[in-house]
């Protein structure tokens, strides 16, 4: 599920217009800019908005707080579910770029894929 998402928008991401099309040339004009919205349409917490953060373990889902914020990769569909269907916000952790070695495929990494550490 937390996948479908991430990919779709990958996948726009990384496509290029290289500009070759003639009807590129001809409709250049008329391109339209797509509506997303302002950033005052945005959901945005108020500052009595209570959270949790739980990025190890098992998530209580019994916490009464209005955002989640949890480990993209740890937390099973399931408890996303839940916390959707209970009306909670969700913010997820994720680390792109860097290495984390409690995780289970860091083991897999080859040692040319790691650079220097981060400071703490």
């Amino acid at each position: 599920m937390r996948f479908a998402i991430l990919l779709p928008a990958f996948l726009l991401a990384c496509t290029a217009d290289d500009g070759d099309d003639p009807a590129d040339a001809a409709s250049e004009d008329a391109r339209v800019l797509v509506d997303r919205g302002t950033p005052a349409a945005w959901w945005t917490p108020s500052v009595d908005t209570t959270w949790t953060w739980q990025l190890k373990d098992t998530i209580d889902t019994r916490i009464d707080a209005m955002v989640y914020d949890i480990d993209l990769i740890d937390a099973p569909d399931a408890v996303l579910d839940a916390l959707h269907a209970a009306n909670r916000r969700v913010v997820c952790y994720f680390s792109a770029g860097s290495s984390e070695n409690w995780r289970d495929d860091f083991d897999a990494l080859p040692a040319a894929a790691l650079g220097k550490l981060l400071p703490d």
